[in-house]
Protein backbone atom coordinates (compact mmCIF):
# COMPACT_ATOMS: atom_id res chain seq x y z
CA UNK A 1 0.00 0.00 0.00
CA UNK A 2 1.22 3.67 -1.28
CA UNK A 3 2.07 5.42 2.73
CA UNK A 4 0.27 8.81 2.16
CA UNK A 5 1.42 11.98 3.87
CA UNK A 6 -1.40 14.59 4.96
CA UNK A 7 -1.10 17.65 6.26
CA UNK A 8 -3.63 20.42 6.85
CA UNK A 9 -2.47 24.46 6.46
CA UNK A 10 -4.19 27.58 6.89
CA UNK A 11 -2.82 30.26 4.17
CA UNK A 12 -4.70 33.61 4.31
CA UNK A 13 -8.55 33.19 4.54
CA UNK A 14 -8.27 29.17 3.33
CA UNK A 15 -7.81 26.39 4.98
CA UNK A 16 -5.94 23.54 3.00
CA UNK A 17 -6.28 19.41 3.87
CA UNK A 18 -3.36 18.27 1.19
CA UNK A 19 -2.32 14.90 0.85
CA UNK A 20 0.48 13.31 -1.15
CA UNK A 21 2.02 10.15 -2.02
CA UNK A 22 5.55 9.05 -3.13
CA UNK A 23 4.25 9.88 -6.95
CA UNK A 24 2.45 13.05 -6.49
CA UNK A 25 -0.28 15.18 -4.76
CA UNK A 26 -3.61 13.10 -4.38
CA UNK A 27 -5.37 15.67 -2.69
CA UNK A 28 -6.04 19.39 -2.31
CA UNK A 29 -8.89 20.42 -0.92
CA UNK A 30 -10.24 24.00 0.39
CA UNK A 31 -12.16 23.26 4.04
CA UNK A 32 -13.96 26.00 5.82
CA UNK A 33 -11.76 28.21 7.73
CA UNK A 34 -13.58 27.22 10.77
CA UNK A 35 -13.01 23.87 10.41
CA UNK A 36 -11.16 22.38 13.33
CA UNK A 37 -12.02 18.72 12.68
CA UNK A 38 -8.97 16.46 13.40
CA UNK A 39 -7.25 14.44 10.70
CA UNK A 40 -5.46 11.37 11.29
CA UNK A 41 -1.75 11.75 10.34
CA UNK A 42 -2.55 15.02 10.57
CA UNK A 43 1.06 18.03 11.70
CA UNK A 44 0.18 20.51 13.40
CA UNK A 45 1.30 23.31 11.23
CA UNK A 46 2.48 25.62 13.79
CA UNK A 47 4.48 22.79 15.40
CA UNK A 48 6.01 20.95 12.92
CA UNK A 49 9.11 22.37 10.22
CA UNK A 50 8.29 21.94 6.55
CA UNK A 51 11.68 20.40 6.44
CA UNK A 52 10.63 17.61 7.73
CA UNK A 53 7.51 16.99 6.02
CA UNK A 54 6.79 15.53 2.92
CA UNK A 55 8.71 17.38 -0.22
CA UNK A 56 5.50 17.81 -2.52
CA UNK A 57 3.53 18.93 0.47
CA UNK A 58 6.32 21.47 0.98
CA UNK A 59 6.73 22.45 -2.60
CA UNK A 60 2.50 22.38 -2.63
CA UNK A 61 2.57 24.77 0.74
CA UNK A 62 4.98 27.32 -0.87
CA UNK A 63 3.76 27.22 -3.94
CA UNK A 64 0.14 28.12 -3.23
CA UNK A 65 1.58 30.66 -0.49
CA UNK A 66 3.02 32.36 -3.82
CA UNK A 67 -0.07 31.56 -5.76
CA UNK A 68 -2.67 33.27 -3.16
CA UNK A 69 -0.32 36.17 -2.87
CA UNK A 70 -0.37 36.75 -7.00
CA UNK A 71 2.99 35.93 -7.59
CA UNK A 72 2.65 32.36 -9.14
CA UNK A 73 0.57 32.03 -12.53
CA UNK A 74 1.46 28.33 -13.18
CA UNK A 75 2.11 25.18 -10.77
CA UNK A 76 4.94 22.78 -11.89
CA UNK A 77 3.87 20.38 -8.66
CA UNK A 78 3.19 16.66 -9.54
CA UNK A 79 -0.01 15.60 -9.04
CA UNK A 80 -1.67 11.65 -9.09
CA UNK A 81 -5.78 11.91 -8.54
CA UNK A 82 -7.68 9.05 -8.74
CA UNK A 83 -10.34 8.70 -10.76
CA UNK A 84 -11.52 6.93 -13.78
CA UNK A 85 -10.08 7.61 -17.12
CA UNK A 86 -12.71 9.92 -18.15
CA UNK A 87 -12.36 11.99 -15.08
CA UNK A 88 -8.24 11.92 -15.36
CA UNK A 89 -8.33 13.25 -19.45
CA UNK A 90 -10.80 16.10 -17.77
CA UNK A 91 -8.49 16.88 -14.89
CA UNK A 92 -5.70 16.70 -17.64
CA UNK A 93 -7.17 19.61 -20.41
CA UNK A 94 -8.33 21.55 -16.82
CA UNK A 95 -4.49 21.97 -15.81
CA UNK A 96 -4.28 23.60 -19.48
CA UNK A 97 -6.46 26.32 -18.78
CA UNK A 98 -4.04 29.02 -17.88
CA UNK A 99 -4.18 31.42 -15.09
CA UNK A 100 -7.17 34.48 -15.83
CA UNK A 101 -8.85 32.44 -18.03
CA UNK A 102 -12.19 30.65 -17.92
CA UNK A 103 -14.15 28.15 -20.21
CA UNK A 104 -17.45 26.80 -20.08
CA UNK A 105 -18.59 22.82 -19.24
CA UNK A 106 -18.84 22.93 -23.18
CA UNK A 107 -15.39 24.14 -24.02
CA UNK A 108 -13.62 21.81 -22.02
CA UNK A 109 -16.16 19.09 -23.15
CA UNK A 110 -15.49 20.63 -26.76
CA UNK A 111 -11.50 20.20 -26.34
CA UNK A 112 -11.49 16.75 -25.73
CA UNK A 113 -13.33 15.93 -28.79
CA UNK A 114 -16.88 15.33 -26.94
CA UNK A 115 -18.89 17.92 -26.99
CA UNK A 116 -21.60 16.33 -25.94
CA UNK A 117 -20.21 15.82 -22.86
CA UNK A 118 -20.48 19.23 -20.90
CA UNK A 119 -22.49 17.28 -18.00
CA UNK A 120 -20.43 14.45 -17.84
CA UNK A 121 -17.39 16.77 -17.33
CA UNK A 122 -19.01 18.79 -14.57
CA UNK A 123 -19.49 15.72 -12.93
CA UNK A 124 -15.70 15.12 -13.26
CA UNK A 125 -15.13 18.39 -11.78
CA UNK A 126 -17.49 17.54 -9.10
CA UNK A 127 -14.56 14.63 -8.20
CA UNK A 128 -11.69 16.81 -8.72
CA UNK A 129 -9.70 15.30 -5.71
CA UNK A 130 -6.55 18.49 -6.46
CA UNK A 131 -8.47 22.04 -6.30
CA UNK A 132 -6.77 24.92 -7.62
CA UNK A 133 -4.07 23.04 -9.24
CA UNK A 134 -6.28 21.24 -11.18
CA UNK A 135 -8.28 24.42 -11.90
CA UNK A 136 -11.86 23.20 -11.64
CA UNK A 137 -12.98 27.07 -10.24
CA UNK A 138 -11.78 28.18 -13.73
CA UNK A 139 -15.13 26.39 -15.22
CA UNK A 140 -18.46 28.35 -15.41
CA UNK A 141 -21.47 27.54 -16.14
CA UNK A 142 -23.66 28.88 -19.49
CA UNK A 143 -23.89 32.65 -19.86
CA UNK A 144 -21.06 33.02 -17.62
CA UNK A 145 -23.26 31.95 -14.74
CA UNK A 146 -20.81 30.39 -11.64
CA UNK A 147 -21.80 27.11 -10.96
CA UNK A 148 -20.93 24.24 -8.17
CA UNK A 149 -17.46 24.22 -6.49
CA UNK A 150 -16.36 21.30 -4.42
CA UNK A 151 -15.71 23.79 -1.51
CA UNK A 152 -18.84 26.54 -2.53
CA UNK A 153 -19.28 29.21 -4.66
CA UNK A 154 -17.75 32.51 -2.30
CA UNK A 155 -14.80 29.91 -2.62
CA UNK A 156 -14.89 29.88 -5.96
CA UNK A 157 -15.69 33.66 -6.47
CA UNK A 158 -12.55 34.32 -4.37
CA UNK A 159 -10.56 32.72 -6.49
CA UNK A 160 -11.47 33.67 -9.65
CA UNK A 161 -11.03 37.72 -8.17
CA UNK A 162 -7.88 36.73 -7.13
CA UNK A 163 -6.80 35.98 -11.08
CA UNK A 164 -8.21 39.27 -11.41
CA UNK A 165 -12.19 38.35 -12.79
CA UNK A 166 -15.04 40.78 -12.19
CA UNK A 167 -18.01 38.93 -11.12
CA UNK A 168 -21.29 39.73 -9.36
CA UNK A 169 -23.02 37.49 -7.08
CA UNK A 170 -24.16 35.23 -9.64
CA UNK A 171 -21.71 35.36 -12.91
CA UNK A 172 -18.08 36.67 -14.51
CA UNK A 173 -18.61 39.78 -15.58
CA UNK A 174 -16.48 39.29 -18.80
CA UNK A 175 -16.55 38.39 -22.46
CA UNK A 176 -13.15 36.75 -22.87
CA UNK A 177 -14.52 33.38 -21.40
CA UNK A 178 -14.00 30.40 -24.11
CA UNK A 179 -17.30 29.16 -24.55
Amino acid sequence: MDKKVVFRYNIKDFNFYIEASHTGLTRLQILPVNDEKPISNTFDSKKSNLKNIHAIIQKTVEQLEKYLNGSLKEFDIPVDPKGTNFQKKVWNVLREIPFGNVFSYKAVAELMNHPSAYRAVGMANNKNPIQIIIPCHRVVGMNNHLTGFGSGIDVKKKLLISEGHRINSKMVLEDNIWT
